[in-house]
């Protein structure tokens, strides 16, 4: 339904995956010296990443090959938007993630206003582009963007919300569809909540907190690239938060020091587990969204919002309704069924714990050789 819209190019494993040797020897490295471990799942995992970043590198090398400019490196659960901490909008008020300003020693009056770009309102056609046009590289402003690759901070949303609260500038503007169906609309709680807890073990304070790496986007004119074939992850290793080698190497940089943001939402727990190709398994996956929702939140946020309202203006409504059906919902998958595995998920739930609070435990925090003295803080 978009091929009218946009130019849509479908690959499969033919079109960027190297050999089979390669792909082995890549395999059995990872295997041997990152995970500790060669079982069918540890394998599965490192077929999956030599997968995206061979993707990610040569969806790039291709861009470059069509003299395009600007390729983001999200996923389809992350939406770029202007940063409310750089750009005046029509949102208002200039908020600092305080929980931020402590970690990283700033405070409100290093944003200095006056210099805050006054850029084209959110959700109107061309705001996102017209940034990234107008942005000088090398830039001073910015977190080292001194070549094409330009870091984007990204913000934790989680499924907290209560349905019922979802507000809008005016009326849902779509006949027969459920806002409660669309991210962008539904989720406004984010930010890192951090929390102290105490060490039986040692008596020591520390604290929880769940810091996102970034994202990256990429002007592919403006960096190292050579054929993913011929440099064989010498130079670029095409990590998705860090793809190339003129990318900072550092991966959690503050909001106030990226031009953009990417708003990542974790969904419904029956949207989370929709994904069946993570290869960290079901149990990973659980865990992870419950941890995300303990430890994230703190802010809320509507600056996204309202881009629905803009996209039915400009579209019209017939043609809204035409291209966001079924937005949101989650279509029955070849041997795959919702409902068991949601089943899956009340059995995994109920399972009784092997370990509690303040057991002393060794973790396997990095990989091979990386095992540390730990104390269980949370069961979830």
């Amino acid at each position: 339904r978009w091929r009218d819209k946009m130019i849509i190019e479908e690959w499969d494993d033919t079109d960027f995956m190297p050999d089979e040797q390669t792909i082995d020897e890549y395999i059995e490295w990872g295997s041997a010296h990152r995970s500790n471990r060669n079982d069918t799942q540890t394998r599965l995992l490192w077929k999956h990443r030599i997968r995206q970043s061979q993707l990610y590198l040569e969806c790039l090398w291709q861009m470059k090959q069509q003299n395009r400019t600007w390729v983001m490196m999200t996923d389809t659960d992350e939406y770029i938007t202007l940063n409310p901490l750089v750009h005046k909008h029509r949102m208002g008020a200039v908020s600092v993630d305080e929980s931020e300003e402590e970690e990283h020693h700033h405070n409100k009056e290093e944003i200095d206003e006056s210099k805050l770009v006054a850029d084209p309102v959110v959700g109107t056609k061309g705001s996102v582009a017209e940034v990234l046009h107008s942005l000088q590289i090398p830039n001073e402003e910015f977190y080292k963007v001194e070549t094409g690759c330009v870091q984007l901070h990204r913000r934790q949303f989680v499924a907290t919300d209560d349905i019922e609260s979802v507000q809008l500038d005016g009326e849902f503007p779509l006949d027969g569809m459920d806002v409660s169906n669309f991210e962008t609309l539904r989720w406004r709680t984010h930010g890192i909540n951090i929390q102290g807890v105490h060490l039986n073990t040692t008596g020591e304070e520390c604290t929880q907190q769940r810091w996102q790496p970034n994202k990256v986007i990429v002007n592919v004119r403006k960096v190292f690239l050579a054929d993913p074939d011929d440099d064989k992850g010498e130079q670029n290793k095409g990590n998705p938060h860090r793809p190339l080698r003129d990318c900072p190497a550092f991966l959690y940089i503050s909001q106030h020091k990226t031009p953009l943001v990417v708003n990542h939402y974790i969904g419904s727990k029956e949207q989370w587990l929709y994904r069946i190709g993570d290869k960290r398994g079901m149990a990973y996956r659980l865990a992870r969204y419950h941890d995300l929702n303990r430890h994230a939140g703190g802010e809320t946020s509507e600056d996204i919002s309202n881009w629905l309202l803009d996209f039915v203006r400009t579209m019209g409504k017939a043609e809204s309704q035409r291209l966001l059906d079924g937005a949101g919902v989650l279509k029955p998958l070849p041997n795959h069924s919702i409902q068991e595995t949601m089943e899956k998920v009340k059995e995994l739930e109920q399972v009784h714990h092997e370990f509690h609070i303040g057991q002393l435990v060794q973790s396997n925090y990095r990989g091979s050789l990386h095992w540390y003295d730990a104390e269980v803080v949370d069961l979830l």
